[in-house]
């Protein structure tokens, strides 16, 4: 797949994730305002959860994608990158334990910023090999 193809993948994953969480906050918006039994309240329930889990499989097979098709610079930069948001995203949370009051859409957060650390180290070592494979060649 060429490498456009697969960042658009990726990008069209982290933007579903991100609906995801969005439909995950509005139904605990409905649930203060609204009834539970309401057409939107199930509705949000029901495809909530799905939506995110969705997102961060499109998310993960583009990055994968991205990490065999990509230069190594790029493999190397996006990886760095993914690594330090997810240092400032732990340093946020261990300096502020109290901070995030966690409801199901705060828990949500948790699955992106758990899998950018993997996904963050497999770019990284992507961008190792191509340039080992490179410079050998």
């Amino acid at each position: 797949m060429p490498p456009n193809r697969s960042r658009k993948l990726a990008s069209i994953g982290a933007a579903v994730t991100v609906v995801g969480i969005l439909m995950d906050y509005l139904l605990e918006r409905i649930s203060f305002a609204d009834t539970t039994s309401s057409k939107t309240f199930r509705f949000l329930d029901a495809s909530a959860l799905p939506t995110a889990g969705l997102g961060l499989l499109l998310f993960l097979i583009g990055i994968v994608l991205v990490a065999v098709s990509s230069a190594p610079r790029t493999c190397s930069q996006l990886g760095s990158t993914f690594l330090g948001i997810d240092a400032v995203a732990a340093l946020a949370l261990f300096c502020y334990p109290n901070a995030i009051n966690v409801h199901d859409w705060t828990g949500l957060l948790m699955f992106p910023l758990v899998l950018l650390l993997p996904l963050g180290l497999l770019l990284l070592v992507s961008s190792l090999i191509k340039t080992v494979r490179r410079e050998n060649s």
